[in-house]
């Protein structure tokens, strides 16, 4: 509008110039006057209206795509002839370069009315993207004037892995743990909390297990067995080193989510665990599939920080002591060193290698110390 509004001002002057009268006077006051009347009318229309926007969703899975929705209400009997708008989303994945990118709208308002625009992002990767509203501006329906808005918009989307199906099989059974309070139901122990059974006495029972008062009502000796403490936990661990790539990251990630649905759904509890550079260790009690979203979510949002250069049995050594009834490591590349050191490390736990690669690496031909699965690619 703008060029437009130019010229039919020049083409005004010139008239005026040589039909001098009360048209031409008239046409010309009109047309000087009239960014005046589109000035005003943009600062009523710009102090009252609203803007706002929020992500459909915080968290969504890879090559699934998450909307911004941006809504204006006008609430003057002014139209909004133009109001733009700029997203800018920066994503951050491992192995690559940060991409910061801007997406512009220009939408028109009517009196009394509202509008609404979706920005679609899709991410390729496990990671995140973090979206806000750089700018918004509202023009003057003869694009001479323009108006600023202040909308506070800064989000964060966290793409996790998507629902993977996991068809390999895995022990998870159970081991003795004097913490636990889960009690076994085929053997006993020591656990004088609770009695496991009762039976006659034997040559070779111990006095104080010897239940005196059933004895008194009996022909013979009752003995109590006691409990057996155990735990069906399994722990999850998730190796980033030699991850080369986002891709081989990704592959981790789906591993790791696959086996603790897996678990999740044959009613083991788990521990999830990741190393993070600086070698520290970070876990995480999964009970749920929301308890795994949020973890998944938590490794996702600092993914560039996991440790791609150090093995898990480095800084997350002492954990693999601790009492699992099975301990399952998501890998992207396995050699015998790595291999040697988990068995030595796991004990009397049972222990899995999945491994995201379909070859062993650096074996020399040698068989290996633990059991490793080799999954490739499973999404």
């Amino acid at each position: 509008m703008k060029p437009i509004y130019i010229v039919l001002l020049l083409l005004a002057a010139a008239f005026h110039v040589l039909y001098k009268g009360t048209l031409s006077f008239v046409l010309l006051v009109f047309l000087i006057a009239l960014p005046v009347i589109s000035g005003v009318m943009l600062l009523l229309e710009a102090r009252r209206m609203r803007v706002t926007a929020e992500c459909e969703e915080t968290v969504t899975e890879r090559g699934k795509g998450v909307s911004v929705i941006i809504r204006i209400s006008n609430p003057t009997v002014l139209p909004i002839a133009s109001c733009g708008i700029r997203v800018r989303y920066k994503t951050c994945f491992p192995f690559e370069k940060t991409v910061s990118d801007k997406h512009d709208i220009f939408l028109p308002v009517a009196p009394k009315g509202s509008e609404k625009a979706a920005v679609r992002f899709k991410a390729e990767h496990c990671g995140a993207i973090d979206v806000s509203l750089e700018k918004v501006r509202v023009f003057d329906f003869l694009s001479l004037f323009s108006v600023r808005k202040k909308i506070a918009l800064k989000e964060k989307i966290i793409v996790i892995p998507p629902a993977c199906d996991f068809d390999a099989d895995m022990e998870t059974g159970v081991v003795s743990d004097s913490e636990s309070s889960s009690f076994s139901q085929v053997k006993s122990g020591d656990d004088p909390s609770e009695i496991f059974r009762l039976r006659e006495y034997r040559d070779g029972d111990r006095m104080n297990r010897i239940h005196w008062k059933l004895s008194s009502r009996s022909t013979g000796l009752i003995v109590k067995e006691l409990s057996c403490p155990v735990s069906s936990k399994v722990l999850l661990a998730a190796d980033f080193c030699g991850c080369k790539s986002a891709e081989d990251t990704d592959r981790v990630l789906d591993m790791l989510s696959a086996l603790a649905a897996y678990c999740l759904k044959n009613g083991n509890a788990c521990t999830a665990a990741a190393a993070y550079s600086g070698g520290m260790l970070r876990t995480w009690e999964l009970s749920d599939s929301c308890g795994l979203c949020g973890a998944l979510a938590d490794m996702s949002e600092d993914i560039c920080r996991l440790d791609f250069e150090n093995r898990i049995s480095e800084s997350g050594a002492d954990i693999f002591k601790e009492k699992f009834s099975r301990i399952a490591v998501a890998a992207a590349t396995v050699n015998k060193a790595f291999a040697d050191e988990l068995s030595l490390l796991c004990g009397e736990s049972g222990l899995t290698i999945f491994c995201t690669d379909k070859s062993p690496e650096n074996t020399g031909g040698e068989p290996l110390s633990a059991e490793v699965v080799y999954m490739g690619n499973i999404s």
